[in-house]
């Protein structure tokens, strides 16, 4: 059997869906001894550093229009894949995305991440996107088989498309290896030094657009501070990801977000600290280092920053909200209502003052982590590509 994947996300391997498809792929080149019957093609939209063994073959292809814009997508998904995969003669296609990828004839099946333009329709803000979109939910329609990455992702794909719970599997995600690595006692400092860090600090790793809910972070920082700043020793907060001012409105505007607590809680400026784009193999080192990890996210597809510090043992703060309760529970976790500004602060406090309870956590936080894996996912993906392929054949 010859398989076609869409890996055009394996060109940004530091978003979300690239790290899955990376891990993903390189998941499956390990195992694929042990499936030898099944090759697969890996279309591209630009090359990526890593050697295919025998049994995988890659193909860069661009439509002839060549800016990277969502029109550029939009073509290569459903005009210029297409084409290659029915030349090419695969048997089955996986999207490892949500795609506008319609391909009639050859068993579809398609990863979808989450549904966020549907829960929060205000990102969908100009005619490309509102185009772009529409196709995507025509896709999703259409594709043989959904695969998504939590039971909450399932239910939003059933309510906002109709789908029936048969068409949509579920197959958790995992972070990257790299977090269960032992870490080199004398590499702290040094990247500490790297991104301008003292030595204690509260971390935020993440994107600014207004569903993770930074805003809601950082005034309960404030909150903290006012409380807490006579008694205790407030470490910073940290701040971790690239700011885009471009898109305020759609991202918090977490400069004027700060300006504005610092004036109403009198936290000092230099308590924040953003410290822009991290390279993924520092990561592990500054979840190590964090007084926690706080998380209030509002909406996760899955949510991968909270599995990391799980990972590392780094004390989590996150929410009882969406996905994340798949993840993290009052037992291996500090668990909020990512909404109460007082709940946040008061579970800051709680890590910092309460050791035993924080080392009882972090304990089971290790031990629950390492029920994700990514041979479980990728054997899933094998599995549901197997069905939908036989599920055609009866057809």
């Amino acid at each position: 059997m010859l398989v076609g994947i869409n890996g055009s996300f394996l060109r940004k391997k530091d978003s979300g869906i690239g790290q899955v498809s990376w891990n993903f792929l390189k998941t499956l080149i390990k195992i694929h001894k042990s499936i030898n019957d099944i090759k697969f093609i890996v279309y591209l939209e630009e090359d990526i550093d890593l050697d295919l063994p025998g049994g995988f073959d890659k193909k860069i292809i661009l439509p002839s229009y060549k800016r990277d814009d969502l029109l550029r997508k939009l073509l290569w998904e459903k005009f210029v894949l297409l084409k290659e995969v029915r030349k090419d003669g695969c048997d089955s296609f996986l999207s490892l995305y949500q795609s506008t990828s319609i391909i009639p004839g050859i068993p579809h099946l398609m990863l979808v991440h989450d549904v966020v333009w549907k829960v929060f329709p205000q990102y969908i803000n100009n005619l490309r996107k509102k185009i772009y979109y529409y196709f995507i939910g025509k896709a999703i329609l259409r594709a043989d088989k959904l695969l998504t990455v939590s039971e909450y992702s399932k239910k939003d794909i059933a309510k906002f498309f109709g789908v029936d719970d048969e068409k949509i599997s579920v197959g958790h995600i995992d972070c990257d290896p790299i977090f269960r690595k032992e870490l080199r006692d004398d590499s702290r400092r040094e990247i500490l030094d790297k991104y301008g860090i003292a030595e204690d600090y509260i971390f935020y790793i993440g994107g600014f657009d207004v569903r993770k809910n930074v805003a809601g972070l950082i005034r309960a920082y404030g909150d903290f501070w006012k409380k807490y700043n006579k008694e205790i020793k407030i470490p910073d907060l940290v701040l971790a990801g690239t700011f885009h001012e471009h898109l305020v409105p759609l991202v918090d505007d977490v400069p004027g977000i700060i300006k504005k607590v610092v004036e109403e809680s009198g936290v000092p400026l230099e308590k924040f600290k953003m410290i822009g784009f991290l390279d993924q193999q520092d990561l592990p080192e500054l979840y190590a280092n964090a007084k926690m990890l706080c998380y209030p996210s509002l909406y996760e597809g899955f949510g991968i920053p909270v599995i990391e510090a799980m990972s590392i043992g780094c004390p989590v703060i996150t929410s009882n909200v969406s996905s994340i309760p798949e993840i993290a529970n009052s037992q291996n976790a500090f668990i909020v209502n990512p909404e109460s500004t007082s709940e946040i602060s008061d579970a800051m406090y709680e890590v910092l003052m309460d050791k035993e309870k924080v080392q009882e956590k972090v304990e089971q936080s290790k031990i629950d982590s390492k029920k994700f894996s990514w041979d479980k996912f990728t054997q899933k993906v094998l599995e549901e590509i197997s069905d939908i392929k036989k599920i055609d054949q009866i057809d």
